[in-house]
């Protein structure tokens, strides 16, 4: 379990786009099963080892919080938003001065200092702890409503100290061995400035970020890699409206333990055109998305050696990484506005269906020397994807790929 304590922007992690009650008061209502939030009273990084130590010993306390469980410490928002920039002031007003990078500096690393007090306080107790390093801060013109001390200075100013305190909050964890994640590089455009497509309420993150905070939480190990791809499908199957006793598992062809498929070409073959159509929307959506795939199997067989989809080929295959399914989970939205629905789904690949022709994503767990580096083919008059060394490639895949068959044995390459 990962319990995550701190100020509001714990609501995140709750699974649901609205603030958590204050503990001692306790949401019961956290959605995502390996996230337990508390938002304490006191939410400042510069208060944290006086004001919230003995409210986190009593959760932790409470909770039984062990070994095998993380805290994953959210704090320095409030901070960068508001009090940092406000000290900033009363410290050039005291000196006479107009600016001080210096100044803002030092007070910057006094905040994160004491946050790390704090971090290392539980760290030397044993507990496995997570640092949460503090979002960026939204346009002024949207904020009017709320209370202007909630905010000090501007946007852009904001998120030159929320920036600094990453940097220098990331490099105190690194010195200290303790996991560090952060939002910040993802949000902002040319590190200043957010649009707020991924906001709630002006202030806080909303789900639209989970998929990048489930991500950055599996690649540094604290999630393990089946409930990161339960958590992805079922957000799919959540977003698919299919009946609840709905047999994802329905197609054909899909690979067996040994790596080996082989499939028939339907007697009529894919409709091409369909397939194009599908592919193409596949790979825009992609694009703007920066969902990186390439083709594997008879569409990528079909594209070198005849520049078009194979006859009577079953569906389009193309691959992803693994970790990317996060990615997928969040276009998927996109993907069904678009007419391509979720249809099948194994702990192999997921397939998208529009007009009875299926896109077949498979999930590449292991770089290959095939896939490490990967080349560009010209097809269907758009830049694709494929394997390095692809002739070899298709070699392994299909023997002698150059000769036209009806029957294919298709090995995946190592």
């Amino acid at each position: 379990m990962i319990y995550v304590i701190g100020d509001s922007h714990t609501a995140v992690f709750s699974g649901l786009n609205k603030i958590q009650p204050k503990y001692p008061d306790v949401n019961k209502n956290d959605s995502i099963n390996f996230f337990k939030t508390f938002h304490i009273n006191d939410g400042t990084a510069y208060n944290s080892y006086s004001k919230a130590i003995p409210i986190i010993d009593n959760i932790i306390n409470e909770y039984n919080i062990n070994s095998n469980d993380y805290i994953l410490f959210s704090y320095g928002e409030v901070d960068c938003r508001a009090h940092l920039l406000k000290q900033y002031e009363i410290k050039l007003k005291d000196n006479n001065i107009k600016d001080s990078d210096l100044i803002l500096n030092e007070l910057i690393i006094e905040c994160v200092d004491r946050l790390i007090k704090t971090l290392l306080y539980f760290k030397n107790k044993n507990i496995n702890i997570i640092a949460y390093g503090p979002i960026p801060t939204f346009k002024d013109i949207y904020i009017n409503h709320v209370p202007i001390d909630r905010w000090y200075g501007d946007e852009k100013t904001r998120n030159k100290v929320t920036l600094i305190f990453n940097k220098y909050y990331e490099d105190k964890c690194k010195e200290y061995n303790i996991p560090f994640i952060t939002l910040y590089y993802d949000l902002t455009n040319d590190y200043e400035t957010i649009d707020g497509y991924h906001l709630n309420d002006k202030m806080h993150m909303s789900q639209k970020v989970m998929y990048l905070l489930i991500k950055k939480l599996y690649l540094i190990n604290i999630i393990n890699k089946d409930d990161f791809f339960k958590y992805n499908v079922y957000k799919i199957i959540k977003l698919s409206n299919k009946p609840s006793n709905y047999n994802w598992n329905n197609g054909n062809g899909f690979l067996g333990a040994n790596g080996i498929r082989k499939t028939k070409l339907r007697p009529n073959g894919i409709d091409k055109n369909i397939a194009k159509d599908n592919l193409l929307i596949f790979k825009k959506i992609s694009d703007n998305n920066n969902l990186n795939f390439y083709l594997i199997g008879g569409t990528l067989l079909g594209a070198v050696r005849d520049k078009d989809f194979i006859t009577g080929d079953n569906d389009t295959d193309i691959k992803i990484n693994f970790e990317d399914i996060s990615i997928l989970a969040d276009i998927t939205p996109i993907l069904i506005s678009n007419g391509l629905i979720p249809l099948r789904i194994s702990t192999n690949e997921i397939s998208f269906i529009k007009n009875n022709e299926y896109i077949d994503i498979e999930f590449e767990h292991k770089k290959t020397r095939f896939t490490k580096k990967l080349d560009k083919i010209k097809f269907l008059d758009t830049e694709f994807n494929i394997p390095s060394y692809h002739d070899e490639y298709l070699t392994i895949c299909y023997g002698n790929w150059r000769v036209k068959s009806d029957n294919h044995t298709w090995i995946i390459p190592s």
